[in-house]
């Protein structure tokens, strides 16, 4: 074979190396950068207080319910729910589909959705007052991410209980447990199941 024959077959190669690769990015997957990418514009709604962004994130069964909380102005004076926090430092995103170990989970709840998949967030918080829901300090938060009519969506978001995020963690290796500042009653590790939280 000839060096133009040789350049040819190189091009050839390259050509249908790139263009298989351009064909697996276009297909629907949130466990490479959506899931990251849906976890940070929460994150970044919440720090620049853009509520507003933060209900279209989310698959059609929960906006008219985020709508609802957002639009009411009861919600954002008495620092309820999000509007508690002040901000949130990403430490960790940790991919955790196909580990059965969140007990409480429904997974049939997300059957509609394609690609569902689970990630458990590490997250420095610092917030107005400490609640059931979020402290000021380290913790952990589940989120969930699927395809809602080919659009990647977030599905769900939960503080999990402090049982399974221990023995996950102690299991997989993510950062250590670092329990949230604050006294052991307000903490949201003192609640033995999920709670659901905007």
């Amino acid at each position: 074979m000839g060096k133009g024959n040789k350049l040819v077959a190189v091009l050839i190669l390259l050509f249908m190396l790139c263009s298989a690769s351009t064909l697996a990015a276009g297909l629907p997957s949130t466990t490479t950068n959506e899931g990251d990418a849906l976890i940070e514009q929460y994150i970044n709604a919440v720090n620049c207080c853009n509520y507003q962004d933060i209900a279209p994130l989310f698959s059609s069964n929960w906006q008219e319910e985020y709508q609802q909380f957002f639009s009411n102005p009861v919600n954002s004076k008495s620092h309820y729910g999000v509007y508690n926090i002040d901000r949130i430092k990403l430490i960790e995103v940790e991919h955790i589909s196909g580990i059965p170990l969140f007990s409480d989970i429904n997974h049939e709840q997300y059957s509609a959705f394609a690609d569902v998949n689970y990630w458990l967030v590490h997250w420095d918080l610092a917030v107005h007052s400490d609640s059931n829901y979020f402290s000021t300090g380290q913790n952990y938060a589940l989120f969930v991410t699927g395809y809602e009519q080919g659009a990647p969506k977030l599905l769900d978001m939960a503080i999990p209980p402090r049982e399974e995020v221990s023995v996950y963690s102690d299991r997989v290796g993510i950062s250590s447990f670092d329990s949230p500042v604050g006294s052991p009653n307000s903490a949201p590790w003192s609640n033995p199941e999920t709670i659901n939280f905007i």
